[in-house]
């Protein structure tokens, strides 16, 4: 009875599994049919190419991330000559829950291309690498989080410092002064004297009369006279003196850098 029923089993999953293997069949040269339709217009495999398959596949709930290509046109190609597409994937077979195995399953589909370049021997520019998943671009930011910045920064520290300094000290000293000079003059010295000669009415003997006799001598002596001096006077004397001692002091210091983000363009597949 229970071999009965796995026979029954199996023979269900066996159906379904060719039914499987059908619809995956049909849904692949669908997708490859479509391809060679898009590459007989563009000469080559393009992005409107892989729009297509991809399309058709993930429509028909097949996921175009699991199809593979087995035959593309890559490289333009001029009317007239042929192109194709070709598609597979694997079909997986599962009796009483547990995967039994994988069956492949394949399409291809050819076409004469219609491609004419504008110039002889030119290709078509929108040529791309085959695939069955087309890129996208979105925006994908990129933050570098807040963090702290440190660096060693060099001061120079000053401090007054006071200290008293002794010594002589010469300074000059300068004004009137009064001292006593030795000094000459001339002086004159009269003298009046009655004159009376002996023999009077000669000529050697004037008549008597008073006579002023004068006489000019030096005199000399001390007086006192005022005079203009400087001099030096040394003196011992203590004066303080402020000075800066100064020396190196190394600290860290940090700045806080925030948060900064920035968008940055990513292209990744559609089929993830």
């Amino acid at each position: 009875m229970v071999g009965g029923l796995i026979l029954v089993t199996t023979g269900l999953t066996g159906g379904l599994a060719a039914a499987q293997l059908v619809r995956v069949h049909a849904v692949l040269a669908q997708a490859a049919h479509a391809a060679a339709q898009s590459e007989q217009q563009q000469g080559c495999w393009t992005e409107s190419t892989t729009q297509v398959v991809y399309q058709t596949l993930k429509e028909a709930g097949v996921n175009p991330g699991s199809v593979a290509l087995t035959a593309d046109t890559a490289q333009s190609t001029l009317y007239g000559g042929r192109v194709t597409a070709g598609l597979t994937t694997k079909v997986g077979v599962s009796v009483l829950g547990a995967q039994w195995l994988q069956i492949p399953v394949s399409a291809a589909a050819n076409a004469p291309s219609f491609y004419t370049p504008t110039t002889a021997g030119g290709t078509n520019p929108a040529c791309i690498t085959p695939a069955t998943c087309p890129t996208v671009t979105t925006d994908h930011q990129q933050c570098t989080p807040a963090h702290q910045s440190c660096q060693a920064a060099t001061t120079e520290v000053c401090t007054p410092v006071s200290q008293q300094v002794c010594g002589p000290v010469t300074t000059t000293n300068c004004g009137d002064t009064t001292q006593e000079e030795y000094t000459c003059a001339p002086q004159q010295f009269c003298q009046t004297n009655y004159w009376d000669c002996s023999d009077p009415g000669t000529a050697s003997c004037p008549p008597a009369d008073w006579v002023t006799t004068c006489t000019t001598q030096e005199e000399c002596h001390d007086q006192p006279v005022t005079v203009y001096q400087c001099h030096d006077v040394t003196t011992n004397t203590c004066r303080t003196m402020t000075t800066e001692s100064c020396h190196p002091i190394t600290q860290e210091q940090c700045r806080t850098i925030p948060e900064q983000c920035t968008t940055v363009p990513e292209t990744v597949s559609a089929c993830g």
